[in-house]
């Protein structure tokens, strides 16, 4: 096991049971909203590179895949209005916390979906139960259709700090897909 592994626990894309999955991009200032059974069959039939996710300091905070968004079925992309983007999104840049920068995620599509910006149906509230959460369930929409949403600092984008397991730069625009998290509580 790679020493970076330690500490890792699986929980991502193949523990979902959410309906749709949402990464919310910072640079590109888009949302990503896909299937989590047709990103897995688009894993599961190419070829991508594994990565980190490093908190300031070093700290390894998720490990995942970086895929394409291009080649995931039925991806919808939508761009974050720059009043919601204001509001939610750009306070949280800096940010040493992933549980802030994963709220105002889901604040963000929350907002987006209230204004008619994605065309689904209300959020009805955010799911609280660890269960669920744990499930890749955070808003439950008004259809009783759940979303997992994560916060994407360069989703959509070619970017230098999108590195592979090797650290070696990712050479496409990709999203990440995020495969294990560091669960300091060991909850899954």
């Amino acid at each position: 096991m790679d020493k970076r592994d330690e500490g890792l626990y699986e929980h991502g894309i193949n523990q979902a049971k959410c309906d749709l999955w949402c990464n919310v991009g910072y640079r590109m200032m888009s949302v990503y909203i896909f299937s989590p059974d047709d990103v897995i069959d688009v894993i599961k039939r190419s070829s991508f590179r594994e990565g980190y996710v490093y908190a300031p300091g070093g700290r390894i905070t998720a490990k995942g895949i970086h895929v394409m968004p291009k080649l995931i079925k039925g991806i919808v992309i939508k761009p974050i209005p720059l009043d919601i983007f204001n509001k939610f999104m750009k306070p949280v840049k800096d940010s040493k916390s992933t549980s802030e920068k994963g709220q105002a995620a889901a604040l963000t599509l929350t907002a987006m979906i209230g204004d008619g910006c994605v065309d689904l149906p209300g959020v009805v509230c955010d799911v609280t139960d660890q269960t669920d959460q744990y499930a890749c369930k955070d808003l439950k929409l008004a259809d009783n259709r759940t979303i997992e949403v994560k916060f994407d600092m360069d989703a959509g984008t070619k970017n230098p700090s999108h590195k592979d397991v090797n650290n070696v730069v990712v050479p496409y625009d990709s999203l990440f897909i995020q495969t294990h998290e560091n669960n300091k509580y060991k909850k899954h």
